[in-house]
């Protein structure tokens, strides 16, 4: 499941959730948050860097091959929600869009705002799949 989210910023959110190299490569161009390259690894490489076990999240971005929207894409790898888990990637990306964007990054209050956004709609899809899960467990 992969849902976007826009955002006041020329940049949306992406939060995918029980995915695969498959999907995110069908369906998105990958870049390097950071340095904005492209992320050339294969599958096996680009598995082992995102869906290993001690990953429970990482933070991408990347541009939708068909709507042409870029955006910060996180994927959420465990199935047990982590509102800390949740606050370090909207970290991750509020940094991103400052160093892109040129945004000033001394006020704490614009800063803790953009970061509780970014986790909330995190936390949001999280919870979602988890709810999801508990409902068809409980099926008979």
């Amino acid at each position: 499941m992969i849902k976007e989210f826009e955002t006041m910023f020329p940049r949306c959110l992406f939060v995918a959730k029980n995915t695969n190299y498959k999907e995110l490569t069908e369906k998105f161009k990958i870049y390097y948050p950071t340095s904005e390259e492209e992320n050339k690894e294969d599958e096996r490489d680009f598995n082992a860097s995102t869906f290993s076990s001690n990953i429970n999240a990482t933070v991408y971005l990347v541009k939708d091959k068909i709507s042409e929207h870029f955006g910060y894409l996180v994927i959420l790898n465990s199935d047990k929600f982590d509102a800390g888990e949740c606050t370090h990637e909207g970290t991750h990306i509020c940094k991103h869009m400052e160093d892109y964007f040129g945004l000033e990054s001394s006020s704490n209050e614009y800063r803790a705002y953009t970061t509780e956004w970014y986790a909330n709609k995190i936390a949001e899809v999280w919870n979602l799949k988890e709810e999801k899960n508990a409902t068809e467990e409980a099926k008979p």
